[in-house]
């Protein structure tokens, strides 16, 4: 899966937030034995900031357009 977002200008993306809707977050279910804490170790080597929580069954990091994106189990 590839998304990509371009950056855009217009008056419809110009509306306030309680007008419309803005997307926060992002959530992708991941294998149950996919590991989450390898992952975070290697974002964290290359200095890219993520939370693993607790449990280590969510990690969340955020993208240059302060779009949440987490990896669930």
């Amino acid at each position: 899966l590839s998304i990509h977002f371009e950056k855009a200008e217009g008056p419809d993306l110009q509306v306030s937030s309680d007008q419309t809707w803005d997307l926060e977050v992002l959530e992708f279910k991941v294998a149950e034995d996919y590991d989450l804490a390898a992952l975070h170790e290697k974002l964290d080597k290359e200095q890219f900031s993520s939370y693993l929580d607790p449990k280590g069954s969510l990690l969340a990091l955020t993208d240059m357009s302060n779009i949440e994106v987490w990896l669930t189990k």
